[in-house]
């Protein structure tokens, strides 16, 4: 399944095209949790908050501050509020991605978007996974 997404152009936001670069979480095959790229290489972390709608909220994030999620060091919204901004990315129907409808939400507004309370962190080791962390370590040396 992981396949057909690997580095699939998935968003564009400001001009910045967004290529799935690892899915955390699927949900009847569609991509839940997600960390994409850009063409310089930085990271954005995504959630689709609202399949039927296609709702993602979605937030540039450090190479740190990701692994410190990835390994339940922080939570969730953590990682969003290390941020300034975040987006909110309702998908359309055009393939160019041009009826798009982008929210720039500042950060401490997270816990007004996402659909939980508490706080929440990630906890899955795969082996994949374990690929990836280190990935992003050796990526930050």
């Amino acid at each position: 399944m992981y396949e057909i997404y690997n580095h699939r152009h998935y968003f564009t936001i400001n001009g910045t095209s967004l290529y799935i670069e690892k899915i955390l979480l699927f949900f009847q095959e569609i991509p839940l949790l997600f960390v994409c790229i850009d063409d310089k290489g930085n990271r954005y972390f995504c959630l689709c908050r609202d399949t039927d709608k296609g709702t993602h909220l979605i937030c540039k994030v450090s190479i740190d501050t990701l692994l410190k999620y990835l390994k339940s060091e922080i939570s969730f919204t953590d990682m969003y509020e290390s941020t300034d901004i975040f987006y909110k990315v309702e998908v359309g129907q055009k393939e160019d991605f041009s009826d798009d409808i982008i929210t720039e939400i500042k950060s401490n507004k997270i816990k007004d978007n996402i659909i939980y309370e508490g706080e929440v962190y990630f906890n899955a080791y795969s082996d994949n996974l374990k690929q990836y962390i280190r990935k992003l370590e050796k990526g930050r040396e």
